[in-house]
């Protein structure tokens, strides 16, 4: 037998999850614009049909009715399941119109599970997840603040006294300020700095004018910043200038690390002399051994005030050499390997060590005077410390042992200097 599909006319039923037609007679699936599907069957009882679907939310609600404009209609509602099938004994010979509603009710939507009404919710206003700021309503899906205020976004605001949105939204006034007919305004006594109603007779930040902040340590006394006795103003801090060691004599004449001020001047650690702007030990130190600016040469160490050579290497002629790789002096000065190479102080044919330097047999990882290279721009002077094929300068401490507090940056390194008991710190 034949199917007669009756279709419900377009824009009958808006907010329809699925608008599905079927009579009583043949198995017929319908189109489905929201996702429902309908599939129809006779049976299971002579008079009776099965309506079966798939897709879409539940709570389904089953509709019939004779006609399709009026299918929604509450008394033409069957029943509501959460299930997908349900069985009909409609009248005989009778064109009918079956729907199958899923999800929320005509009129709301689906907003992450729960039916909004998107006229009238402020949390779905419109559509879902649209929120209204805080003090207004949804008006037929528009959002909407009460008169005399605006929305700002996350608030209606009355623009002539919200601090937060004053004459306009996002507008904020100062800190203890106030917002008087749409215009921010300070208490008596202080003005608008910005940030804040400062009074600039008192106010550290703003003493005198806006921004013109007293340096540390100092009071607004009247407009003037003011440091207390004793002290003078160095721009940043208010300073001794007979004891900080950062304002010593006069402002930003710093004293050099380890220095102390004493009545106005810079004094180094018992032990130690001021040379220009660092506090060294004569006895000890490269570049000033025994006096100031005394530098020793390369292949030296500053011992006990003396420049001499470096631990294990000797003076041949009035330089210092390593007689365990130096060619002419291979083992004691003077020895010469005459074309062969000196390693370990012996004269050999060729070298085992990682690297040879001319005639030279030397680890360039660490060699005072092949640091990194063989030529003789590769040798470190007496104030460096070859260290991973680098030159960096060293300082000497008075520490017995590693890790050392005098060991800061950027001397941050602590080692104990090759060949003696004497503990460095080695810059970058």
């Amino acid at each position: 037998m034949s199917a007669y599909l009756p279709r419900v006319p377009r824009g009958c039923c808006r907010g329809l999850t699925s608008v599905i037609i079927l009579m009583l007679h043949a198995g017929v699936l319908a189109d489905s614009p929201d996702g429902i599907d309908l599939t129809v069957a006779k049976g299971p009882g002579a008079l009776e049909v099965t309506l079966s679907w798939n897709g879409g939310l539940a709570p389904f609600r089953v509709y019939r009715s004779t006609a399709a404009e009026s299918v929604l209609a509450p008394a033409n509602l069957l029943a509501e399941t959460s299930g997908n099938t349900w069985v009909d004994s409609p009248p005989p010979e009778t064109l009918l119109f079956f729907l199958i509603s899923g999800g929320c009710p005509p009129g709301t939507i689906d907003c992450d599970g729960v039916c909004s009404d998107p006229a009238s919710d402020p949390a779905n206003c419109g559509t879902c997840g649209n929120s209204c700021p805080a003090g207004g309503t949804c008006n037929a899906g528009v959002c909407e603040c009460p008169p005399a205020t605006v929305n700002c976004g996350d608030a209606c605001a009355d623009p002539g006294s919200d601090p937060a949105n004053c004459g306009t939204c996002g507008n904020s006034c100062p800190a203890g300020g106030t917002c008087n007919a749409g215009v921010c305004e300070c208490p008596p006594g202080t003005v608008n700095c910005g940030d804040a109603c400062a009074d600039p007779g008192s106010d550290l930040s703003h003493c005198g004018a806006c921004n013109d902040a007293c340096p540390s340590g100092a009071t607004c006394q009247s407009g003037v910043c003011a440091c207390s006795p004793g002290q003078v103003d160095c721009g940043s801090a208010c300073a001794d200038l007979g004891s900080d060691p950062s304002h010593c004599g006069a402002c930003n004449d710093a004293c050099p690390s380890g220095a102390t001020c004493q009545s106005g001047a810079c004094v180094c650690s018992p032990g130690q002399v001021l040379c220009g702007d660092a506090c060294v030990d004569l006895a000890r130190d490269p570049s000033h051994c025994a006096q100031c600016g005394n530098a020793c040469s390369i292949g030296e160490y500053c011992t006990t005030g003396l420049c001499s050579c470096l631990p294990d290497y000797v003076n041949c002629s009035g330089n210092c050499v390593d007689p365990q790789s130096n060619p002419d002096n291979c083992g004691a000065c003077g020895s010469s390997c005459f074309g062969d190479v000196c390693e370990f102080g012996t004269c050999v044919t060729s070298c085992s060590t990682p690297d040879q330097c001319n005639s030279a047999c030397v680890d360039t990882e660490s060699h005072q005077l092949y640091c990194g290279g063989c030529s003789a721009g590769d040798a470190c002077d007496a104030s460096e410390l070859c260290t991973n094929r680098t030159c960096r300068t060293f300082t000497v401490t008075s520490c017995a042992s590693c890790p050392c507090p005098e060991c800061t940056t950027p001397f941050d390194t602590c080692t104990i200097f090759p060949g003696t008991s004497d503990v460095v710190c080695v810059g970058p």
